[in-house]
């Protein structure tokens, strides 16, 4: 195969992942006309029907004169085939919902209607036109402005497109750029492509329309719109575990109606009865919740998004990787092969295993299992941690506030100012249904160096990585009290302050929330201190103790 074609081959994979998770597309502009419908004329820089009988332009224009004219007279002016944008992306099973922005009965020349902001906070993808009535670009950015910052601190996944007419794409570019540049001050602003620039979770390209003077790169009609735009979202999302978020999620959205009828309304008395029954019925809160994710796990157990990080999408992934210049070098002892890609699948299929037995050469690709994949050094740390921390911890999504419970992660700082990591062991049913101060067991973690032995590992900030180790002895354990700061709360709820979290015990010493253990390994930490509690210290035959351990 061709460089092109090993490239192609991931990113139809992407592609096709992409449309079956997007659902919804809202296109902004105010010069939009259905194609079945006679072509509106543009007059004096304003839309008029053709039956329009007001003041016309005394020497209409022909298309000769359309390329002569001024930037703010009419280049800009490119009306939207509306229709052709909605049947493209129809044909690829997306709901695409064309409105104007501006508001008539607004006072100002151009007010932006609120409700096309709301409409696309929800959309999958955003397309805006660059000028709106009488402003050029600055309504625009407002629009973007808002929907950016609805979206938060953390951001969510987002694809904008300037979809414009206007022919000064650099300058369009640049102002994109700086207002892009005002949000994710954690992240690094990058370009992409022409016309193209990523900060964050945030993608944002400019495409000229068909019939624009755009020297820089050519016009894209309304009907391949779509196309356009699913290439685009599927390049900053195309990853192998990025494939299997958007594969499950699809499947969620795709049986989301189903789950709804389950949870039909006439369970509701049988849910009443439940909680009446229960020693604590809020409980049942909580139980129907457990309920909910079950039916969503049968869903992601019955798709299999999994399939999309197989071995036949990590062929066609590492193949793309040597077309885009990727240098993955040659391993050694690797069954006799010496294709770069061939080694790597194979280690890939049948595991480290194959490799000959000679102890440096496993040793060393023990060491280096990422840098192997990688670009470099560097992204190779940094996927390790990310990736350990997403098998670990759980994702705090901010809709509530944190509460005190077994597998929290705290911190402390001491009179020292040495900070001290604590992790909470309280059981889960006695971190609830509180009216008193309650002790909770935290057992203090150790800090580590990269280089030392650690088996947790979190971050603090954007780059601030701490790795931590466990002693599981039950001596470590302090026991702090903690009381619901309401009557209402029953349970121990935190605090915010400056975008942080905390919670104060009965003696006023202050606990900063830093990360939540998944279950599962919370369970297992927790298990380990049981079990040190539980050791018995038998008087053995010394001979017999080390004949046991040979």
């Amino acid at each position: 195969m061709t460089e092109d074609s090993n490239t192609s081959d991931f990113a139809r994979r992407c592609e096709k992942v992409a449309q079956e998770f997007l659902q919804s597309v809202v296109v902004l502009d105010d010069l939009a006309w259905m194609g079945h419908l006679e072509k509106p004329v543009v007059v004096s820089n304003e839309l008029r029907r053709p039956d329009y009988d007001g003041p016309t332009d005394p020497s209409p224009q022909t298309d000769a004169d359309e390329a002569s004219t001024s930037r703010t007279e009419s280049q800009e002016d490119v009306p939207l085939d509306a229709k052709a944008v909605i049947d493209g992306f129809a044909k690829l099973g997306l709901v695409c919902a064309v409105l104007n922005p501006t508001d008539p009965e607004g006072e100002s020349s151009n007010p932006i209607d609120s409700n096309v902001v709301k409409v696309a906070q929800r959309s999958d993808i955003v397309v805006l036109d660059w000028k709106i009535g009488d402003s050029y670009g600055d309504d625009t950015l407002d629009i973007l402005r808002q929907v950016l910052d609805a979206d938060g601190p953390s951001g969510r996944l987002r694809l904008v497109s300037i979809y414009t007419g206007e022919d000064g794409l650099p300058d369009i570019f640049q102002r994109v750029e700086d207002t892009v540049d005002e949000f994710y001050s954690s992240h690094i602003l990058t370009e992409s492509g022409d016309f193209c620039v990523s900060k964050g979770p945030v993608r944002i390209i400019v495409i000229p329309k068909q019939g624009t003077k755009a020297p820089q790169i050519p016009g894209v009609p309304a009907s391949e719109l779509a196309d356009r735009l699913i290439a685009e979202f599927a390049k900053m999302t195309g990853g192998l575990l990025c494939n299997v978020a958007l594969e499950g999620l699809a499947a969620l959205r795709d049986h989301a109606h189903r789950v709804l009828v389950k949870f039909d309304a006439s369970l509701d008395a049988a849910y009443l009865g439940h909680r009446m029954l229960l020693t604590d019925p809020p409980d049942a809160e909580e139980h129907v919740v457990e309920a909910l994710g079950a039916e969503l796990l049968s869903i992601l157990e019955d798709r299999r998004p999994g399939d999309e990080a197989s071995i036949d999408a990590i062929n066609k992934w590492l193949m793309r990787q040597v077309s885009n210049g990727t240098d993955l070098g040659t391993l050694s002892k690797v069954s006799g092969i010496t294709d770069p890609v061939e080694m790597r699948l194979q280690l890939l299929t049948k595991g480290i295993e194959c490799v000959s037995n000679t102890a440096p050469s496993k040793n060393q690709l023990k060491r280096t299992s990422t840098e192997i994949f990688a670009e470099n050094t560097g992204a190779a740390i940094c996927s390790k941690r990310t990736f350990a921390a997403l098998l670990s911890l759980k994702t705090r999504y901010p809709a509530t506030m944190p509460r005190l419970t077994l597998g929290t992660i705290l911190r402390r700082t001491m009179v020292d100012k040495c900070p001290q990591y604590l992790l909470c062991l309280q059981p889960k049913c006695d971190a609830i249904r509180l009216s008193a101060p309650t002790g909770f067991p935290l057992l203090p973690l150790l800090t580590r160096k990269v280089n030392g032995r650690f088996s947790l590992i979190i971050q603090e900030g954007k780059g601030n990585w701490v790795y931590l180790d466990i002693d599981t002895k039950p001596r470590k354990l302090t026991i702090p009290s903690f009381a619901p700061r309401t009557t209402s709360q029953r349970e121990i709820i935190g605090y915010e302050r400056l975008d942080e979290f905390f919670f104060s015990d009965t003696a006023g010493v202050e606990y900063q929330w830093i990360a939540e253990l998944k279950d599962e390994h919370a369970l297992k930490i927790a298990g380990q201190v049981s079990a040190n509690l539980a050791r018995p210290g038998p008087n053995d035959s010394e001979w017999l103790r080390l004949a046991s351990k040979r």
